[in-house]
């Protein structure tokens, strides 16, 4: 989450912490190892620079679903282009048609968050990652309750496309909506209402 944003979407005075804000007390092991071999500084520097180029091609590829001829800036870095030939390897091969995802809240169930890209059958997301974890589907699973009602979750499916920034290939998986990991993550946004969220702000976990 870029460091502008807000830990939270606000609505009639009442907070809604945000997908990616309570995913963030979970561990991250890519850069635990950054930290472990390449010393503090170096691991800043390493993580502001993966995550300008997963906004950048975050980006590029929401302008190219939304209908503009996109094409990556000859300024952009090589992990950008690379990951840029990845997401145009994926459209060719799949065929799928998107539309952009938008931030979106649920009062019932107390949070809020904004997917990559949506279609009639389910969620994507989009990862410039070295491999997709755990986390990753705990986070695209907890988009479907916000953009699909609970009679269709049984029919919805979640996809992760990882845009490999080096090779410029991509490889994506789909699964069916599982509510079990969703539970999940409403168990980690209660711990995270608790200790992340002060007691006089109106948020959505009180």
């Amino acid at each position: 989450m870029p460091v502008s944003e807000k830990p939270y979407y606000e609505v009639e005075g009442i907070r809604y912490p945000r997908v990616t804000s309570i995913l963030s007390i979970l561990r991250d092991p890519d850069v635990e190892d950054w930290y472990a071999r390449l010393g503090d500084k170096a691991a800043k520097a390493k993580r502001h620079h993966a995550e300008r180029v997963g906004t950048t091609l975050d980006e590029l590829v929401k302008r190219q679903v939304a209908g503009q001829t996109v094409v990556a800036p000859k300024s952009a870095s090589s992990e950008v282009k690379q990951g840029w030939k990845a997401w145009r390897e994926y459209r060719d091969l799949s065929g799928e048609q998107f539309t952009v995802g938008y931030p979106k809240t649920s009062e019932r169930w107390g949070y809020g968050g904004c997917a990559d890209l949506l279609n009639a059958t389910g969620v994507t997301d989009i990862k410039a990652t070295t491999r997709l974890r755990p986390k990753h589907w705990i986070q695209v699973m907890s988009y479907v309750p916000l953009y699909f009602s609970e009679d269709q979750w049984d029919k919805v499916a979640v996809t992760l496309i990882r845009l490999d920034t080096f090779l410029g290939t991509a490889q994506w998986e789909i699964k069916p909506f599982d509510r079990t990991i969703w539970e999940t993550f409403l168990k980690l946004k209660d711990v995270y209402g608790q200790w992340f969220m002060t007691p006089e702000e109106p948020h959505a976990n009180k």
